[in-house]
């Protein structure tokens, strides 16, 4: 069993021990095409944060799948998909959450609308990943986008002024039409360094 070190990634802590054979994998939707930089920047200068360079929505906590698990859960999440209509999600509210461990404080923008979909969506990967007698979505669930992090549990420090950020917040993206819209055509799951797509209705 060996534990990555701390300081090899900015302070960060795996969530669970890497194993020979587990992979480290999560069900998301893609919101890389969303134009967030002006939000992301002035998140960053406004709270002194670090950015987070891979935007999407997670469907699922972070789990470790083993090998020959991989497959069966993506066909699992094929069925479970396979149903579902695509959809447009509204990322638009400020928001503040930590890891599980609370060594990590994380900000970014929450979902307004698709909340519905998505809950559908998380619901069917945690229906695959009980099989598995892996932990479910967190409850009651937040659909978020995270722009920004850094060490340690600032929520006491960010939570009291997120009205505020928000007001200055929407001076950033006024001339932005449909700001934090994002038509869902399809989700993916990331497990080790292997990517799977599913796509929707």
């Amino acid at each position: 069993e060996a534990l990555d070190q701390a300081a090899l990634h900015g302070g960060r802590v795996r969530s669970f021990p890497h194993e020979k054979n587990n992979w480290a994998s999560f069900v998301y939707i893609d919101v890389s095409d969303l134009d967030l930089d002006d939000v992301r920047n002035f998140l960053l200068r406004e709270l002194e944060l670090e950015p987070i360079d891979d935007p999407h929505v997670s469907l699922s906590r972070t789990v470790s799948l083993r090998h020959h698990w991989i497959d069966p859960v993506i066909q699992g999440i094929t069925q479970a998909f396979r149903e579902v209509d695509r959809f447009t999600i509204k990322l638009d509210k400020l928001a503040v959450y930590t890891n599980d461990e609370r060594t990590r404080t994380f900000v970014g923008l929450e979902a307004s609308g698709g909340v519905r979909q998505l809950t559908r969506m998380a619901q069917g990967v945690d229906k695959v990943l009980k099989e598995f007698s892996l932990p479910p979505f967190y409850y009651p669930p937040s659909f978020h986008v995270s722009l920004g992090w850094c060490l340690g549990n600032k929520l006491k420090e960010i939570y009291p002024i997120l009205q505020a950020l928000e007001l200055k917040m929407l001076d950033v993206i006024e001339d932005v039409d449909d700001f934090g819209k994002v038509f869902v055509k399809m989700a993916h799951c990331k497990s080790g360094n292997r990517f799977f797509d599913f796509k929707l209705r």
